[in-house]
């Protein structure tokens, strides 16, 4: 999995209100120990809080970003992604004289900083994601836009060649779907659409 980059101050202000509530809850904890202990308590407020703030963030990471009531408190606008998509794909690359389409299906792995989208053409090949950004307050709404590394199957080396290319998605959250236009680079040379809909 690799960073992605977001449009908005949410990461900002959340690791702030993460690293206040680490420092608080040590500093209550301690008061608490001293209540209940007659044994002299020797714990660093500086430590323990980094410590807390580690472990709570990569908590919120992982899991609490996706929450209900988290997104609520913490205003989380980054949208969830993760899971397997499938869809179709129309090509401007020709063969017998036609524009090439097919099925697509996509993973992605997210979490609430890093991204991983890989990609299955059909059989014909696989693409990896190399960089990533999302935009929430683009002109057209929720937009995922990355970089990929293709690598085809042996089948298709000798028309497609390892190339990288670049896709833009719209994304609907009410359909939980995706759609938008790709293109590849100056050695492939070719364009289209692609149309995905999240599996439930």
């Amino acid at each position: 999995m690799h960073s992605y980059s977001i449009d908005t101050k949410e990461r900002i202000y959340v690791i702030f209100y993460l690293a206040l509530i680490s420092v608080l809850g040590v500093v209550l904890l301690k008061d608490l120990l001293k209540l209940i202990t007659f044994i002299p308590l020797s714990i660093s407020i500086s430590s323990a809080s980094l410590s807390a703030f580690l472990v709570l963030y990569k908590l919120f990471d992982k899991y609490f970003w996706k929450w209900k009531l988290i997104r609520f408190i913490f205003k989380i606008k980054t949208p969830i992604l993760s899971g397997d998509w499938e869809g179709e794909y129309e090509s401007s690359y020709k063969k017998d004289g036609e524009r090439v389409n097919g099925t697509v299906k996509i993973n992605i792995s997210q979490t609430w900083s890093k991204i991983s989208i890989r990609c299955l053409n059909s059989g014909s090949s696989k693409s990896y994601s190399q960089i990533a950004g999302i935009f929430i307050k683009h002109s057209k709404g929720i937009v995922l836009k990355y970089e990929y590394e293709n690598e085809p199957e042996d089948s298709f080396v000798d028309s497609m060649g390892k190339h990288s290319g670049f896709e833009c998605l719209v994304f609907d959250e009410k359909d939980n779907t995706m759609s938008g236009t790709y293109y590849t680079d100056k050695y492939r040379r070719t364009f289209g659409t692609k149309h995905y809909k999240k599996i439930p």
